[in-house]
């Protein structure tokens, strides 16, 4: 998938639970939440219900994902004529962004939540320096449009 692709899935996604958990899957890694998208998580979650479950059925069960992309992500990527593909897409989109913004290796892969390929993975601190990495959060963005209402794009 590519940055207007994603960016389309998230705008026609019909709820606000769906658009929230594209955009969480776009963002591939709680481990550098972009600061619009722990601002737009913190609002979802302050509005949920308390049962436990960041993401439910309308019975308040917990979601299957054969029913997440049947019911969801599929039907928008027809609309798009785009192929179907799973939640796994929304991943390669954004390891494809971290790595066209020249992000060290080391902390793209500590941002996906890969194993470390190099001796230098080890040693390098990077993964410590929270300052360090919420600026190339802040740097490299999203590689998407973000809308909070259906055909509002921020």
């Amino acid at each position: 998938m590519t940055g207007d692709v994603v960016t389309d899935v998230i705008a026609l996604a019909k709820k606000k639970q769906h658009r929230m958990f594209f955009v969480l899957c776009a963002s591939a890694s709680l481990r550098h939440l972009h600061p619009t998208v722990a601002a737009m998580l913190k609002d979802f979650i302050d509005e949920r219900r308390r049962d436990g479950l960041l993401f439910s059925s309308r019975t308040g069960k917990q979601l299957c994902q054969s029913n997440i992309l049947r019911r969801w992500l599929h039907p928008i990527l027809a609309m798009l004529n785009q192929p179907k593909c799973g939640a796994h897409a929304f991943r390669r989109f954004r390891l494809t962004h971290i790595r066209k913004r020249g992000v060290p290796k080391d902390l793209g892969r500590f941002w996906m939540g890969h194993d470390d390929k190099e001796i230098g993975d080890i040693y390098s601190k990077l993964k410590e320096d929270v300052e360090f990495r919420q600026g190339w959060t802040k740097r490299i963005g999203l590689g998407l449009k973000i809308s909070s209402e259906r055909g509002r794009t921020h």
